[in-house]
């Protein structure tokens, strides 16, 4: 009974998220362009400079970063909590008993946590962005540092998701792996 009611919350976090990349993620980005004209934002870029998000501020404008702002506060607070859960229910299948458990669970917590420390930044930053002042230039480096530390993690969970995938194909159960 827990197994079949873990299965089905696995397969809709798994369809949650495929709806996020079909749907949901293709209509934000043309919404934003729409309202902003460009398509490029931080979030995308594995590696970004404190320039770079100073000259995106400037060149959405007032009213872009208005937008942006709001949808960093809808749309990329749900993203992580999304993506986050797939990864740990997933995790949970593969890894069950197994000592990479921990690691795998780490690794996406980080990232989901990078994640929220990005977008609170870049929020910051660029509803800010004409008050030019060291803490505002401080604040755009940790915010480009969490944006790389968000991918390397996101990259290490698929790199987890692939490792189970293939030792559950291969050995049946995950149990004797990493044990």
């Amino acid at each position: 009974m827990k197994s079949s009611l873990q299965a089905r919350q696995r397969w809709i976090m798994t369809w949650v998220l495929v709806a996020f990349f079909l749907v949901i993620m293709p209509f934000m980005t043309y919404w934003f362009y729409q309202k902003v004209g460009i398509m490029d934002t931080p979030d995308t870029l594995f590696y970004y400079t404190p320039a770079t998000l100073f000259s995106l501020a400037n060149v959405y404008g007032s009213d872009g970063v208005a937008f942006y702002a709001t949808l960093h506060f809808t749309f990329d607070v749900a993203f992580p909590v999304v993506y986050g859960l797939f990864f740990l229910l997933w995790f949970e299948s593969f890894f069950q008993g197994s000592r990479i458990l921990p690691y795998a669970k780490t690794a996406i917590v980080l990232g989901v946590l990078f994640d929220f420390v990005e977008n609170i930044g870049v929020t910051i930053v660029m509803t800010e962005y004409t008050m030019a002042s060291t803490r505002m230039d401080e604040l755009a480096l940790v915010t480009a540092i969490a944006s790389g530390l968000k991918w390397l993690m996101i990259l290490g969970s698929l790199g987890f998701m692939v490792f189970g995938m293939y030792q559950k194909k291969h050995r049946g159960t995950s149990s004797s792996v990493g044990q």
